[in-house]
C-alpha cells in the first residue's frame, strides 16, 4: 500500500553529536565521528570500548537517562492537541532500569514517561527491533492516510547499555575497530544512542505550517528466515523498497540513507537489494559511520539527514569508510555527494528478519 502522504512540519534530535538536530546534520558532514570509550559500565570483557554516547547525559535518581533526552523533545510535542496519538519506537525502551527493583516492563516505562512529558493522553510502543523507527513511520502514514487522524507524533529513544553490548556481543556483531558501513574491511558494529521526534500531518493540517518534507511511500516485509541473520540475497529487502516507491521510477531516487550497521551480513544484503531496484550509482550513506547503531532509533536519525539530503542536494560523506565493498564503489563516498532529484529512501533492517522502507519527498 503507498497511498497517500504525510507532511513532516517538526523534528528535532539527540545524539552522541549533541541535543539538537543541527549537532549532528554538522558532524555528519564533516565526516566526524562521536565515538568515545565507554564510561558507564566496564567494558573489559567485552569486544568493543567504544560507543557514541550523548555527552553530558544524566538524570535524577530513579530516572533513566532516556528522560532528559525526551525533555529535550517535549517542547515540540506539547504544543499539539492532548489528544495526538504518539507512536513511540524502542528496541529495549529505558533498559537502564531493568535491575531497579520496579520488575516493570522497560518498554512501558518508556512510553509511561514520553506519554507524561509530552503531554499526551493516548500512544503505543513499537519495538520492531533496528526497523523500529521505520516501522513507527509506515503505521503513522497509513494512520493519516487513512482519515484515522490529522496528526501522529512519532518518537524513538533507544540508549547504550551493557545489556545491548553483551547481546551483541554474544553474536559477534561487534568490533574493536571503527565502524565501517559499506567498507571492504569492516568488522563489525559499534553501538550508539539517541532519542528523536517526527510530527507527521495530512495535507489539511499541514496547511500554515512549514513543510520541510512529504512521507509519500512506506513498506514493511519480512525475510521469514533466521531469529537474527538477514536473508542474504536481500529479496525482501528489494520487495520493500519496490512497495515504498509505489509508481514512483527507481530513476527519480537521489539518494539512499541506508541501514548500514558496517556488519558483515547486513552490508552484503542491502547493497545487493540495493543494486537491483537502482543499479549500482545511486548515492548511498549510512548515519552508523558517525552516530552508531542506535538500534530502534536508527530510522529516526535517518528521516532527519534524509530531509537535509534533499535540502542542501547533497548527501552526506561516508565517514570510516576507506575501500568501498566490491558492488558499492560507485555508491559510496567518503565526500559529499551532489544529488538530483526530489525523493530519498531510507532502509532499515532488523532482528527478526523486518525490512522497513520510508520514501521522502522534498516539498515543491
Amino acid at each position: 500500500m503507498t497511498d497517500g502522504r504525510c507532511a513532516v512540519i517538526g523534528a528535532e534530535l539527540v545524539c552522541a553529536c549533541g541535543f539538537g538536530k543541527e549537532a549532528c546534520i554538522r558532524d555528519l558532514y564533516a565526516g566526524k565521528d562521536a565515538f568515545s570509550p565507554v564510561r558507564r559500565f566496564d567494558p573489559g570483557h567485552l569486544p568493543a570500548a567504544l560507543a557514541a554516547t550523548v555527552p553530558g547525559l544524566q538524570s535524577e535518581k530513579g530516572e533513566s537517562l532516556c528522560v532528559p533526552m525526551l525533555s529535550f523533545l517535549a517542547p515540540m510535542a506539547a504544543e499539539l492537541p492532548a489528544s495526538t496519538p504518539v507512536l513511540m519506537a524502542s528496541t529495549v525502551g529505558e533498559i537502564d532500569r531493568l535491575s531497579d527493583g520496579t520488575g516493570r516492563c522497560t518498554l512501558n516505562l518508556l512510553l509511561e514517561d514520553t506519554l507524561r512529558m509530552f503531554r499526551k493522553t493516548k500512544g503505543r510502543i513499537l519495538s520492531a527491533a533496528c526497523a523500529s523507527a521505520n516501522v513507527a513511520i509506515d503505521r503513522a502514514r497509513r494512520m493519516i492516510a487513512s482519515g484515522m487522524c490529522d496528526l501522529v507524533i512519532v518518537g524513538a529513544c533507544d540508549l547504550v547499555s551493557e545489556f545491548a553490548f553483551s547481546g551483541f556481543a554474544s553474536l559477534g556483531a561487534m568490533t574493536a575497530e571503527r565502524a565501517r558501513p559499506y567498507d571492504r574491511n569492516r568488522s563489525g558494529l559499534l553501538l550508539g544512542e539517541a532519542a528523536g521526534i517526527l510530527i507527521l500531518a495530512s495535507e489539511r493540517a499541514a496547511k500554515g505550517h512549514e513543510v520541510s518534507a512529504w512521507i509519500t511511500g512506506s513498506a514493511i516485509r519480512g525475510d521469514a528466515l533466521h531469529i537474527t541473520a538477514p536473508r542474504p540475497d536481500g529479496a525482501e529487502l528489494e520487495r520493500a523498497i519496490r512497495m515504498a516507491l509505489g509508481p514512483l521510477p527507481p530513476e527519480e531516487i537521489a539518494a539512499v540513507v541506508g541501514h548500514g550497521t558496517g556488519t558483515r551480513y547486513n552490508d552484503e544484503m542491502e547493497i545487493r537489494a540495493i543494486r537491483r531496484v537502482f543499479g549500482d550509482t545511486v548515492p548511498l550513506a549510512s548515519a552508523k559511520g558517525a552516530c552508531g547503531h542506535t538500534l530502534g532509533a536508527s530510522g529516526m536519525i535517518q528521516a532527519i539527514l534524509a530531509v537535509e539530503a534533499l535540502r542542501r542536494k547533497t548527501l552526506f560523506p561516508q565517514t570510516g569508510l576507506e575501500t568501498p565493498e566490491p558492488g558499492a564503489e560507485r555508491m559510496v563516498s567518503r565526500q559529499p555527494q551532489v544529488l538530483n532529484g526530489k525523493a530519498a529512501l531510507s532502509l532499515n533492517s532488523g532482528f527478526g528478519g523486518v525490512n522497513a522502507a520510508v520514501l521522502l519527498e522534498a516539498e515543491s
